[in-house]
């Protein structure tokens, strides 16, 4: 069930951004390992607005996920795109959101030393 959430949370994520981004690296060229940091900084972005709701969560999100595609160098149609491309293929998306639990848990693990 965790792969659908972590799924239905990007997708949505990614359509609190508005359509002015800058130019940034096209879908085909962002490795898993770049999807699985994006994922794990969309859902830290997520988790500081936990106790918010309605307009400012929603005002919130949209600019938090602008900054994490911005950090990240690459446009939110390109982030979406290969989100569909992951999606298509079970085994991988499996995969990459392991990872991207792991580098949360890492990020995690560092802050308690």
């Amino acid at each position: 069930m965790r792969i659908g959430k972590w799924l239905i949370c990007s997708l949505l994520m990614g359509a609190l951004v508005s359509a002015c981004q800058s130019p940034g690296v096209p879908a085909d060229s962002i490795t898993d390992d770049k999807m699985a940091r994006i994922m794990a900084d969309l859902n830290i972005a997520e988790a500081a607005t936990t106790r918010l709701n309605g307009y400012p969560k929603d005002s919130l999100m949209h600019v938090y996920f602008q900054q994490v595609m911005e950090m990240h160098s690459i446009t939110k149609e390109a982030y979406e795109a290969q989100l569909r491309i992951i999606a298509s293929d079970q085994a991988r998306l499996e995969n990459l959101l392991r990872n991207a639990e792991n580098l949360l848990e890492d990020t995690v693990e560092e802050g308690k030393k």
